[in-house]
């Protein structure tokens, strides 16, 4: 299976279903301290990566939130780390100056 197929089926990290247990929350998500993985790495490492630094960065730009059309939930983080998945380093920069915006328009 390809890695843009295995990124689109993934679901948000916000929740974990065990067998006989309802999806419970996770806690509060925080910046991977480790730099991002090229895009040559392999795909267990990228999408690791980037459950890590897509959880954080939807939970400083409002976290997560349904597409306007009617997507089901969690579209937002299923096309942000689609994109992270496939190429971390830019998707990492990319967030940067979305996240320098999205400050900046908030004042902070």
């Amino acid at each position: 299976m390809s890695d843009l197929i295995e990124a689109k089926r993934a679901k948000p990290p916000e929740y974990v279903e065990t067998n006989d247990e309802p999806a419970t929350a996770i806690e509060v998500a925080v910046r991977p301290t480790d730099p991002a993985p090229p895009a040559s790495a392999s795909w267990e490492v990228r999408q690791e990566w980037a459950v890590r630094f897509v959880r954080w960065f939807l939970s400083v730009t409002g976290g997560e939130v349904e597409h306007p059309d009617g997507a089901p939930d969690g579209y937002r983080w299923r096309m942000e780390y689609s994109d992270c998945s496939r190429d971390p380093q830019n998707y990492e920069k990319c967030a940067e100056l979305e996240l320098a915006a999205y400050q900046a328009e908030r004042g902070e």
